[in-house]
Order: C-alpha cells, then sequence, then structure tokens
C-alpha cells in the first residue's frame, strides 16, 4: 500500500512540476481558487440577501459610480428610521387625569379610565433627513384598540410637518400634510368582540399602488374629507399617483427636521363612565434611495451585488457537478465498451451514437419542464447529455490500453475483467478524463446560463443566467442599457470559463505527448 502510495505521490508532484511552467494554467487556476473563496464567503461579501426586494429604488446608481458623476452625487441613499412617540399636551390637565400613558416593549399603551368628556393627545415624533427628492417612501405603523367598558369612539391621525419654509412656495397645502386618519365607530361591550384589533398600515407614495384607493367597506381605515387629494378632488388612480410623485420634490424638498404628529382622540359617546385602551407601535420609515451599493439594483430594487455574489456558489456547484457526473458516465461506458468488445461495445457504441444525432438544447427544455425547475434536475439532465464525447474517446484509448503487454500479463496472472478495468485501464485514462472534465465545466456553467436566460431555470435560486432572463423579459436591462446590472453577470460568466479552459489546455499539453514535444 506504501509503495502505490509512493507512486501516486510522485505522478502528482511530476504533474504539478509541468503544470507551474504554464503561465496560462496558473492564471486559470488563480482565477478559479478566488472564485472558489468567494463562494465560501459569500455572506461576508454579501450580507444582504439577494431576494430582498427595494433595499433602494430600481434601477438605483452604484455608489462608486454615483460619486464619479457630478450630477448623480447629490441623489438620496436608501435611509431607514424607527421613530420613538414623545406625548405633547393637548387637552387640559383635567382631562388629561383620566389618562395614563407608558411604553411596554416598545409600544405606546394609551389607557382612558372612568371619563365621560372627550380627550385629545398629541405625540410627535421626530426626523431629520439630509437628502433630496426620494421617489417613494413607506411608513409602518401597527395600532390596535380595546373598547373596553362603555360606548366610545375613537379616532387616530398622522400628519406630516415638514421644515420651516418647506412647502411655502406651493398654494396646494401649508407646512402641515395629512398623511393619514383612522376612526373606529361604537365599540359596544359584547361576549364576542374581540379584545384588540390589530392592522398594519403600509403607505408607500410614488411608484407603487396607492393603498387609500380602498373602498371604505374594505380598508381597514378611512379617507377623511381633510385629506389634500380629498380635498382638490381627484378620482382618477393614475392622476392621483402622478399627482404625489411631482409632491414628493416639494415635500421632501430641503433637507432637514421633519416632525410627525400624531392625534389620538377618544371621545365617549354614552353619559357613563367609560374606559378603553390604545396601543400604538413605533413609526417605522423606509425610503429608498436612487443610489446604492457596488452595483446598484435592478427591476425589483434587489441588491445587484448580492446576487453576482450568491450567483458564484450556483455556477460553480453546476459546473463541478455536472461535470463529475458525466466524465464518470462518459469512463464507464467507455472503458466497459472498448475492454469488452463484441455485442457489448456494438450496444453501447449504438446507444452513444443515438444521443449524439439527439439535439441537445430542445430536449433539455422538455425535460426541464416535465421534471421541474429545480437547479439539480437541470444539473442532471446537463451530465446526462455531456458524456458522449468523452465515452467515445476513451473507448479508442481503451482498444489501444487493452492490447499492451502488461494487461496480457495481468490476464495471464488471472486477475478479472473487473480488476483489469479498475487496476490498470482506468488509471491510464485518466489524464485524458481529466482534461476532459475540466473542459466540460465552463459547457455547464454556459448551458445552465442559456436554460435560465429562456426562462427554464430556476425561480427560486439567484442565477447569472436568471438575472439576464429578469433583464431581458421583466425590466429594461438590455433596452435602456442598466449596465451595472446586465454587464457583470456577463463578465463573472465568461471569466470563470475562460479560467476553466486556461486549465485545461495547461493539463492536456502535460498529458498529450504531441502537444508536449511541440511546446
Amino acid at each position: 500500500m506504501s509503495i502505490r502510495r509512493k507512486i501516486w505521490e510522485r505522478r502528482i508532484r511530476n504533474f504539478w512540476e509541468d503544470f507551474s511552467h504554464n503561465k496560462i494554467g496558473l492564471l486559470g487556476l488563480a482565477i478559479i481558487m478566488m472564485y472558489v473563496i468567494v463562494a465560501f464567503i459569500t455572506p461576508v461579501l454579501a450580507p444582504v440577501n439577494p431576494e430582498t426586494s427595494m433595499v433602494a429604488n430600481q434601477y438605483a446608481y452604484p455608489e462608486w459610480y454615483a460619486t464619479l458623476v457630478p450630477s448623480l452625487r447629490n441623489l438620496p441613499r436608501t435611509t431607514d428610521a424607527v421613530l420613538s412617540w414623545t406625548l405633547q399636551n393637548e387637552s387640559s390637565a383635567l382631562e388629561l387625569a383620566r389618562v395614563t400613558v407608558q411604553t411596554m416593549n416598545d409600544t405606546l399603551w394609551i389607557k382612558y379610565n372612568n371619563g365621560t368628556t372627550q380627550v385629545q393627545l398629541l405625540f410627535t415624533a421626530k426626523w431629520n433627513y439630509s437628502w433630496d427628492q426620494p421617489r417613494a417612501f413607506d411608513l409602518k405603523l401597527a395600532y390596535g384598540a380595546d373598547p373596553g367598558r362603555g360606548t366610545t369612539s375613537y379616532a387616530l391621525e398622522l400628519k406630516l410637518t415638514t421644515p420651516s419654509g418647506a412647502n411655502k412656495s406651493s398654494s396646494l397645502w401649508d407646512d402641515t400634510f395629512p398623511i393619514w386618519d383612522s376612526y373606529w365607530w361604537r365599540y359596544q361591550i359584547y361576549n364576542k368582540q374581540p379584545p384588540i384589533r390589530y392592522d398594519q398600515i403600509r403607505t408607500t407614495i410614488g411608484y407603487s399602488s396607492w393603498p387609500f384607493l380602498k373602498s371604505k367597506t374594505n380598508a381597514s381605515f378611512d379617507m377623511s374629507p381633510n385629506h389634500l387629494f380629498g380635498r382638490l378632488g381627484y378620482s382618477d388612480p393614475v392622476s392621483i399617483v402622478n399627482f404625489y410623485q411631482g409632491m414628493l420634490k416639494d415635500v421632501f424638498g430641503p433637507p432637514g427636521e421633519f416632525t410627525f404628529k400624531m392625534y389620538v382622540t377618544i371621545k365617549p359617546i354614552a353619559a357613563t363612565n367609560t374606559t378603553c385602551t390604545i396601543n400604538l407601535s413605533k413609526l417605522s420609515l423606509h425610503i429608498p434611495g436612487l443610489v446604492y451599493g457596488l452595483l446598484g439594483t435592478q427591476v425589483f430594487g434587489c441588491d445587484c451585488w448580492s446576487r453576482l455574489i450568491y450567483g458564484v456558489r450556483v455556477s460553480l456547484a453546476v459546473g463541478l457537478v455536472a461535470a463529475l457526473l458525466s466524465t464518470s458516465l462518459g469512463i464507464l461506458v467507455g472503458v466497459v465498451a472498448g475492454f469488452m468488445g463484441g455485442t457489448i461495445d456494438e450496444v453501447l457504441m449504438r446507444f452513444v451514437d443515438i444521443l449524439i444525432c439527439l439535439p441537445a438544447l430542445p430536449i433539455l427544455i422538455v425535460l426541464v419542464a416535465l421534471f421541474g425547475k429545480s437547479i439539480w434536475y437541470i444539473v442532471l439532465i446537463i451530465a446526462v447529455f455531456g458524456w458522449q464525447g468523452l465515452a467515445r474517446m476513451i473507448r479508442a484509448q481503451t482498444l489501444s490500453i487493452r492490447e499492451m503487454s502488461f494487461i496480457e500479463c495481468a490476464q495471464a496472472s488471472g486477475g478479472s475483467k473487473s480488476y483489469i478495468m479498475t487496476r490498470h485501464v482506468i488509471p491510464n485514462i485518466m489524464p485524458i478524463a481529466l482534461a476532459d472534465m475540466v473542459l466540460s465545466i465552463p459547457g455547464a456553467i454556459v448551458l445552465e446560463a442559456a436554460l435560465s436566460f429562456i426562462g427554464f431555470g430556476d425561480p427560486t435560486t439567484p442565477t447569472w443566467g436568471r438575472e439576464f432572463n429578469l433583464a431581458y423579459n421583466v425590466g429594461s436591462g438590455f433596452s435602456d442599457f442598466i449596465w451595472w446590472w446586465v454587464i457583470p453577470p456577463g463578465i463573472a460568466i465568461t471569466l470563470l470559463c475562460l479560467a476553466f479552459v486556461f486549465v485545461s489546455h495547461a493539463i492536456d499539453e502535460i498529458v498529450n505527448p504531441r502537444l508536449r514535444r511541440r511546446r
């Protein structure tokens, strides 16, 4: 066993000595190692989930590119903020004596005890914004109410006050802009009354749909007549959305301190003592930027850099696994056909000829459509249709090895056919198989990218081919030439495939005597 190990160690050492003198091979190996390292440290290089949408506005510029272009330097960056509420006295001290306000687990609890008069509370949250003219902003606010005892109505109204003088130039509104209000009417005490009702508010002003267009019967909040577009009489959804896109330039025009005001009104209807509890979460803000990260964003606002980095793992896995499976099949069929000969050889080679004549890409498309768009199905299908050329080459080499004297000695010594094939034939054809396997890896990578591009890739896996598919069919990556979205995946595929071609060429020069003599 030690002698065999020494022989293999000497072979590997001699192989590396020859390989290290090939500059093209070393360059390809260095590029492959770079991709492998990136695949291992993907979570470090790309901490953002590649499927997370709206990390910034769609087609946001890369950060470094915006720095180089003077006209893009002042575009807004993605901003996230969580704001806490501060109580300001609106009602009289006597009315406020009936109210208890406390914060528990980041939730504001407002308790109204044994009151008979209306109470209005004002809560404020201040926020500094330092960029100009975003295209959209999101508000998230969770609230709930327990009617308690008695007959009571409640009202919540959220307003935004811009920096001083921000809206003076417009005649459509004043400094205080009403965003949203909601009413719960006539909560009664019944056994079936739910203790707390929670609603989630998501308001997006900009390119997204406008949730206020829901009817009052279906929406969890109502439109009030004092809202801006209600006052102006806008009814067409397109007009409303376009109006607010233009309005954002005035609301967020000059940077400064913005104030959100939440008015909480509790009004007993009956003349009896009433109790109620209202809870209010912190206000979450998300403003997608127009500049983001190393490679900007694509059509859904996903981080292009994260999707590019996560695609390294998939491409390497597809190429390596498909090449390993196809090479194993090629070695098995080629060695068995060449060594056994006769009927077995004829049957296997005719089967190989049939597979070679079949159009691979249409059959791959049909099989993917039948078995599903899983990345591992695609790998298996690529492997099944990628071994025929290697099998014919291995068969020819096996026919030559079978006639050599050391094979005759092994047969004369009583060695079985399986023993001779595994111990003598396969080790002698492995250098050729290795060179072919390395060369088949880029073919598998390109084939997977082609399937993904035409829509037959795994829709749940971030691959480079899927980026081309989205850019062509969903977004305007090609028509508007969003270069930071479509060019990097193309460069990544080209560079990785070229590296394997370099390595395969170097291996071929080492194992092919003719090429070695020519060098």
